[in-house]
């Protein structure tokens, strides 16, 4: 997801801030700052926490990036990637279509995988005390 999209989501997350919210910490004596830390913060947490998510999950997928900045070689049509520029991505591309390994490119796609739903479930376990949920006051153990 692009910078345009995230600030976009974070807009319309900041348009569903309730206004009340903000006046009454204001009418108590918070300032600007104090508003956005204990206010608007918490109530854009479940927004930040997804941009986050995906935020890490699209920078571990980079593979156009190091292939465009690079040669490729004319009679192979494949990159040569130099080794302090290649990512885990760009060494499954080099094994799937210049090695034609393709066993051992689907290996290390399940590994990304697994290496990636563990990383989203440490994020997730962490988020518990820092996102803040709305719950419905009517329904108080609906989450």
């Amino acid at each position: 997801m692009g910078l345009g999209a995230g600030m976009i989501i974070c807009l319309a997350a900041l348009q569903d801030v309730p206004a009340e919210l903000e006046e009454a910490a204001r009418i108590d004596g918070a300032g600007t700052w104090r508003v956005i830390w204990n206010v608007t913060i918490p109530m854009i947490s479940p927004v930040l926490y997804f941009l986050v998510i995906t935020g890490i999950i699209g920078a571990l997928q980079v593979l156009v990036q190091p292939l465009l900045l690079v040669e490729t070689n004319k009679m192979a049509q494949s990159a040569l990637v130099p080794q302090s520029s290649t990512l885990y991505m760009v060494h499954v591309y080099n094994e799937f279509f210049t090695n034609h390994r393709f066993g051992f490119g689907s290996a290390m796609l399940w590994v990304f995988f697994i290496l990636i739903l563990a990383l989203t479930l440490i994020i997730q376990k962490a988020s518990k005390r820092l996102v803040y949920y709305n719950v419905d006051s009517e329904n108080p153990n609906e989450r």
